[in-house]
């Protein structure tokens, strides 16, 4: 990423669902969450599309003004959100969670289906392997993520998983509660890396 605007700034990655056909409740929620990390001047990372919760999302941030990094594999490239402040361009799948998990600073998963679970797991792997420590939010509207939660209990009860799998990841019920935990994380690298700074408005 050539920009260093964008090098610099604090960057959220936002999993979310490309369906349609979910409640508005939920797509509601994707643009809540869009125009807060917006109006913080966070950097949004996700999956790049128009449609569902992630063109919500996008829809969100741009009315914002806020920056808005989008990541697509190549097959999809047809269906870039438009304007976005960077488009990424990924072979596969696969390659786009690496390309993920390498720009962003934390991450939001709202609740989703199948793609946005292996996109949570992914990170919460990478954290439990050591590959790097960056923070893991899930936001449980509605409890959607109660079923994934009790999952990995389940894991670690029948010994597949250790007790660590439960520091990977927070647990947040609303936008609000979210933000905060990302806006202490921001905070707390800032010495590190100079990044968004959060406002006390």
């Amino acid at each position: 990423m050539q920009n260093s605007h964008l090098e610099h700034q604090f960057k959220v990655c936002v999993f979310a669902a490309s369906s349609d056909q979910v409640d508005p409740t939920l797509l509601a929620l994707a643009e809540t969450l869009g125009t807060a990390l917006a109006k913080r001047g966070f950097a949004v990372v996700y999956g790049g599309t128009t449609q569902g919760c992630m063109g919500r999302l996008a829809a969100a941030v741009n009315q914002c003004g806020g920056t808005l990094i989008g990541v697509v594999p190549r097959g999809l490239r047809d269906l870039a959100f438009d304007p976005l402040s960077h488009l990424s361009v990924t072979d596969d799948l696969h390659d786009r969670q690496r390309e993920f998990e390498r720009l962003s600073d934390a991450f939001i998963a709202l609740p989703g289906g199948v793609g946005t679970v292996a996109e949570v797991f992914s990170v919460i792997n990478s954290r439990l392997l050591g590959m790097h420590s960056k923070p893991l939010i899930l936001l449980n509207a509605r409890g959607a993520y109660d079923p994934m939660l009790g999952l990995l209990k389940a894991l670690v009860h029948g010994r597949f998983a250790a007790d660590a799998v439960k520091t990977t990841f927070s647990v947040a019920r609303s936008v609000s509660s979210a933000v905060r935990l990302v806006e202490g994380t921001s905070r707390y690298f800032a010495d590190d890396r100079q990044p968004y700074r959060a406002s006390t408005a």
